[in-house]
């Protein structure tokens, strides 16, 4: 898992806060399009229970990334390095900050719906924009050649040197599939595997075709990482030569082009 690791990282509920516009000439700076799903680097792909990426200037004073220490309990820490981010009056678990880019957890408690979000830094907050959360944000990890991030069972990472073969099982990564059975807890991550809600309506195209169910043999959380989803795959026996790949829930589609390396 340490390769998903790197790839995180390397991604008082309603008390007032002074606003550092008028106090601090370097006041948070960021924007309702600068705040996105973290895999798939879009706006419109947010979702309770999603890694997001907050992108901007004067984020923090220095870079800190989670480590044992910084966990609460055991669950993702609500202020690191002296920041915070605050949606809908939740705090945000919290995976890195750095003054360009914090990589946070969208609280599972939250609904569907249109809700501020703002970013307080030493206390003084940043301006509240407005986000837009969906039910779900299927998005799929990808590299920089549009290779999804994917496991070969014995670990080892799916890549155009080592691809998967047809009839093989691979473990793809994703964001943003929704709720689970049972729910996740807020900030803390699971122990156990826990299949999403809304099984009946995922579906995974490679080049455009459905796969039928039983080639899904699990899609839901990741253990012991919060936010983090995975799908077991079985590649088809006549799948095409590293096929492009999109995963469904309903009619919430995520963002290509990405392929699967497939010898």
């Amino acid at each position: 898992m340490a390769a998903i690791r790197i790839t995180l990282v390397a991604i008082a509920l309603t008390m007032p806060f002074r606003m550092a516009a008028d106090i601090n000439p370097s006041t948070p700076i960021y924007t309702t399009a600068s705040i996105v799903n973290a895999a798939s680097y879009s706006a419109a792909a947010l979702a309770p229970n999603t890694i997001a990426s907050i992108y901007g200037a004067n984020l923090a004073f220095s870079t800190q990334a989670l480590t044992p220490a910084t966990m609460t309990g055991g669950g993702l820490p609500i202020e690191l390095n002296g920041v915070g981010v605050y949606i809908g009056g939740y705090s945000a678990g919290l995976y890195y900050v750095s003054p360009t880019q914090i990589n946070l957890l969208i609280p599972n408690v939250l609904t569907p719906g249109v809700y501020p979000l703002a970013v307080i830094r030493d206390g003084f907050a940043g301006p509240p924009v407005s986000i837009t959360l969906n039910l779900t944000g299927p998005a799929l990890f990808a590299d920089n050649f549009g290779n999804v991030v994917a496991q070969h069972l014995d670990g080892s990472l799916v890549t155009s040197a080592a691809p998967g073969n047809p009839g093989e099982w691979v473990v793809l990564y994703a964001l943003g599939l929704g709720r689970t059975i049972p729910d996740a807890q807020i900030y803390v991550a699971s122990e156990s595997a826990a299949p999403i809600a809304n099984i009946n309506q995922f579906a995974l195209q490679l080049n455009g075709v459905g796969l039928p169910p039983a080639n899904i043999y699990y899609a839901g959380i990741t253990p012991n990482f919060a936010g983090l989803y995975q799908i077991n795959l079985l590649i088809p026996l006549n799948s095409p030569a590293t096929p492009q790949i999109q995963i469904s829930i309903g009619t919430a589609v995520s963002a290509g082009p990405t392929q699967l390396p497939v010898s």
